[in-house]
C-alpha cells in the first residue's frame, strides 16, 4: 500500500504499514484521495531530526483528520495508536504528529536522522520511504530561520495512491483534477523551491552567506555552553553519560566532542556544589534531554519523581542555579516546548 508524494525537491515512495496502522493509514490515505495536501508546506525542517508538513495553514497548528473534513470539528482528530510499538530507529519514516492529547489530524513528519528515541510513544510511525530517499537529503540540507521555517517554500504539490485497500467513508467527495492553488497560498509565499538566494530584495548572496554563517556560530556557542553545564552533572554517571553523548551526537555539531574533555576535579568541583533538589531531578530524568540546532529545544521525560516533589523541585531549578551556564541551562529548559510530567 503505497503513495507516491510530488514535492518541489522531487518525488518520494511511502510504503505504509496498514496492517499495524489501519486508523492512521486510512486517515492518511483518504486525506491524499481528496488531494487535501496539495501545498502544505513543509512548515518545519529540524537538521538531522524532522521535516513536518500536513498543514494547510503552514503555520503547525492547524490541519484535520478525514472524518474533520466530513463531519465537522468534533470529528477533527481520531485517537493515536500504539500498539504494536513502531520505533523512530531511522531515517526516513513517516510518523503522524501527536496534537498533545494522543490524538492525530492531517499533520505528519519525516524523520531526517537515526535512532529518534525520544520520538517513541509520543508520535506514531505509520510508514517508511522506500524510494526517493534523496529527497530527503536535500531536505535535510535545507537553511531555515530560528523557528525551522525554510526560508525557500517546499511545497507538496501532489499525491498519488497507488493502492488503497481501505473503504471510503460516507460522502467522501474526490475532485476530479489537482486543484488550483488558493490565493491564501500565493500570498503566503516566500521564496520559491527553484529561486536563487541572491535574488531576495535587498540582499546580495554574500550578505546571505554572512547571516547564514553568524547564525551557525551563535547556535555552536550556545550549544557549547548548553552542553558545558549538562556535562558537569552527568559526567559522574557513566551510564547515563553514555546515552547522553550519543544523543547528542545526532546533532553533529563539532563543538560537542568537548563533552568528554572535562577534568576530574571540575566535575567534583560542581559536584560538591548540587543541592538535593537538582540531584533529585538529575537522577530522575528518563532517556534524553535534546538540544535543539538553533534555539535549545528540550524535551525532558521524567518518569520517577512523584506528583506532590514536582513543584518544589521544579522552584529549585528555576531559582537556584549554581553557576552562569546552569542558569543558561535552566532558562532553555523552561521554554521548552514538551514536558512530560513536569508542571510549570
Amino acid at each position: 500500500m503505497s503513495v507516491i508524494i510530488e514535492t518541489s525537491l522531487g518525488d518520494f515512495t511511502i510504503d505504509l504499514f496498514t496492517d499495524e496502522r489501519p486508523k492512521c493509514c486510512k486517515n492518511f490515505l483518504k486525506l491524499c484521495k481528496v488531494k487535501y495536501y496539495n501545498f502544505c508546506l513543509f512548515h518545519s525542517v529540524q537538521r538531522n531530526f524532522i521535516a513536518q508538513t500536513g498543514d494547510p495553514d503552514g503555520n503547525g497548528r492547524g490541519g484535520e483528520s478525514i472524518y474533520g473534513t466530513l463531519y465537522g470539528e468534533q470529528a477533527r482528530y481520531f485517537d493515536w495508536e500504539f500498539v504494536p510499538k513502531i520505533k523512530h530507529v531511522k531515517q526516513g519514516l513517516v510518523s503522524m504528529v501527536n496534537n498533545g492529547n494522543n490524538m492525530h489530524g492531517s499533520q505528519f513528519f519525516l524523520t531526517l536522522g537515526d535512532s529518534l528515541d525520544y520520538l517513541d510513544g509520543v508520535h506514531t510511525v505509520i510508514g517508511e520511504i522506500t524510494e526517493g530517499l534523496e529527497v530527503i537529503q536535500k531536505l535535510n540540507e535545507s537553511y531555515c530561520d530560528e523557528k525551522f521555517k525554510p526560508f525557500r517554500d517546499i511545497r507538496i504539490h501532489h499525491t498519488i495512491i497507488l493502492e488503497d485497500p481501505f473503504e471510503d467513508p460516507p460522502g467522501l467527495d474526490m475532485p476530479d483534477r489537482s486543484p488550483s492553488p488558493p490565493p491564501a497560498v500565493i500570498e503566503r509565499a516566500r521564496l520559491a523551491a527553484d529561486a536563487e538566494i541572491d535574488d531576495l530584495e535587498g540582499m546580495t548572496e554574500e550578505e546571505i552567506r554572512e547571516i547564514m554563517e553568524e547564525r551557525e556560530e551563535k547556535a555552536n556557542a550556545q550549544l557549547l555552553e548548553m552542553t558545558s553545564a549538562a556535562k558537569f552533572y552527568f559526567s559522574y554517571n557513566t551510564t547515563f553519560l553514555n546515552h547522553f553523548a550519543t544523543t547528542l551526537r545526532l546533532l553533529q555539531h563539532t563543538c560537542l566532542t568537548n563533552i568528554s574533555t572535562m577534568k576530574n576535579n571540575e566535575i567534583e568541583s560542581l559536584i560538591s556544589q548540587n543541592n538535593i533538589y537538582i540531584m533529585f531531578f538529575l537522577r530522575s530524568a528518563y532517556k534524553t534531554i535534546y538540544f535543539g540546532n538553533i534555539d535549545s529545544i528540550v524535551i525532558l521525560k521524567l518518569k520517577k519523581v512523584k506528583r506532590q516533589n514536582k513543584d518544589k523541585i521544579w522552584r529549585a531549578l528555576r531559582n537556584k542555579p549554581d553557576t552562569f551556564l546552569l542558569k543558561k541551562f535552566f532558562n532553555a529548559v523552561s521554554r521548552a516546548f514538551y514536558f512530560r510530567n513536569l508542571r510549570m
